[in-house]
């Protein structure tokens, strides 16, 4: 296992420690950053760190992730080395928690443990024998989907998390949440998101998409929250192009109409948001105005 591996492995767990007390500080992401610039790593690395920087990381997971640190600590005082950088970084803002004491002392546990074990003994002695679908949830988070699809990615954290049951049809699931992504696009692009959009799109999701109901609420939720944050429409229309059918994305910008009109105004920047999505989709401006007309007639 490289230096690469280890330094990936390092980051992941003092990102972790910085959660601990449900915040990260601006200290500690300073920290963090200079690592990445001391150990002269690339975008690519950082982009696998930005998952791990987006959420907390709960006990189960920051154990995991000291598992798999632990896995490249082979030489002498390489563990007392890691430790010192935590509690470094915990105390970055002057202010070491009870609860950052609580996780160093964890982590501390675990690498000061002889037993080798490895990441998936420690999920074992976690979750007991068989560790199943919820152990995955602790053997990393998926880079490759938080940069593509990060409605996919939110909605995936959340139904490990037993917020409704897991979806059968993963394409189906993609589809829906690049879907629900594009309309918050367009409904956060006045920077206002308005209720009576919310509305439409609960409605239109309810008359068009073959979610449940549970699904639906959970896509809302998540698209309303990520929108606020911002979404990269480059990404979500290049992901709903491979998964949609020319029927289909004509029926999504028919939707985006219905949704961005749904509180009897069109801002122009609501109109533009969704002229770059429709030929970002490869429609035709003929076919961008067919979908606009049927909702013109609810502008004041």
């Amino acid at each position: 296992m490289g230096q690469r591996e280890r330094n990936t492995a390092l980051l992941k767990l003092l990102v972790a420690v910085a959660w601990a007390d449900g915040k990260i500080q601006a200290s500690e992401l300073n920290f963090i950053k200079r690592l990445v610039l001391r150990f002269g790593l690339d975008d690519e690395i950082w982009a696998e760190l930005e998952p791990y920087l987006e959420e907390p990381v709960d006990d189960a997971e920051r154990q995991a992730l000291a598992e798999a640190l632990k896995e490249h600590l082979r030489l002498p005082g390489a563990r007392g080395e890691v430790l010192g950088m935590l509690e470094h970084m915990a105390g970055a803002d002057q202010n070491v928690t009870p609860e950052e004491k609580e996780a160093l002392q964890q982590i501390r546990t675990v690498l000061q443990s002889d037993e080798s074990s490895g990441l998936l003994g420690g999920l074992k002695r976690l979750f007991g024998g068989g560790a199943g679908a919820r152990a995955s949830e602790h053997l990393g988070r998926d880079v490759d989907t938080f940069l593509h699809n990060k409605v996919l990615y939110r909605l995936q954290r959340q139904l490990s998390q037993g917020k409704a049951p897991v979806a059968a049809d993963d394409r189906r699931l993609s589809f829906w949440a690049l879907f629900g992504g594009l309309l918050g696009r367009v409904m956060i692009a006045d920077d206002n998101l308005h209720e009576q959009e919310v509305e439409a799109m609960r409605r239109v999701l309810a008359a068009r998409s073959d979610l449940d109901s549970q699904h639906s609420e959970l896509v809302i939720s998540v698209v309303s929250e990520e929108s606020l944050k911002g979404l990269d429409r480059y990404r979500l229309v290049q992901g709903f192009l491979e998964l949609s059918t020319p029927e289909e994305r004509r029926m999504l910008v028919s939707c985006l109409f219905d949704v961005a009109t749904a509180d009897h105004d069109l801002p122009a920047k609501e109109h533009e948001e969704i002229r770059g999505i429709a030929y970002g989709l490869g429609l035709s401006h003929r076919q961008f105005i067919e979908a606009k007309l049927p909702f013109t007639a609810r502008l004041k």
